[in-house]
């Protein structure tokens, strides 16, 4: 902004100045004192663009050097994590360790601790005058209950594979011929003539 206004200035002046000439010699004092005002804001304007251009010169290099300077930070980062990464890693297993060994102090606190008993005899144990086992009465028992559950199968089992004829029911079912007539077992010979006569007559 300061050196727009000074450009307008110089303008200005160099307007003046030309006004002048046409009126005056350029020997005249005012056409002198014109072309003065003109060097004075010359020679500031170019002043000032040197110190412009001096500070942007030593921020460039100020800016350079901060750029260097972030590069080689960026240059030892890797190096950087890698040992970061390592201590990391030294610190796990420290930590494991610890705790390894941590717990392993509990548990010898506890079974030290535990060896130190506290116990107390509240009855005494009494031997009873009987044996608990085994119990001749239940034997006895289930020794009858099998005995018997074991007659009766076999009685059935003998019942169903014998080749007798226990009944007409029987002899009906498995014959065509009709049942002339039923005779029991006969012990005695009288038995017999009996019975036969009987059922002659019949």
């Amino acid at each position: 902004l300061l050196s727009t206004e000074m450009v307008k200035k110089i303008k200005a002046l160099q307007a003046e100045k030309r006004d002048l000439l046409l009126i005056y010699t350029p020997e005249d004092e005012k056409v002198k004192a014109t072309d003065g005002k003109i060097k004075d804001l010359t020679d500031y304007l170019a002043e000032g663009v040197s110190n412009t251009r001096k500070n942007l010169e030593i921020k460039f290099k100020n800016l350079n050097d901060k750029i260097e300077a972030t590069r080689q930070l960026f240059i030892g980062i890797p190096n950087k994590e890698k040992v970061l990464k390592i201590l990391n890693r030294e610190f796990e297993i420290y930590q494991q360790s610890y705790t390894f060994l941590n717990e392993k102090k509990m548990e010898a606190e506890i079974a030290q601790a535990a060896k130190i008993a506290f116990h107390r005899i509240i009855t005494h144990a009494q031997v009873p005058q009987k044996s608990v086992s085994p119990n001749r009465t239940v034997i006895s028992f289930v020794a009858v209950l099998l005995g018997m559950l074991f007659s009766i199968v076999l009685i059935y089992l003998v019942h169903l594979l014998k080749g007798k004829v226990n009944d007409e029911y029987t002899v009906e079912s498995n014959s065509l011929i009709p049942i002339a007539m039923l005779t029991p077992v006969l012990k005695s010979k009288e038995e017999t003539e009996n019975h036969f006569q009987q059922q002659a007559v019949q």
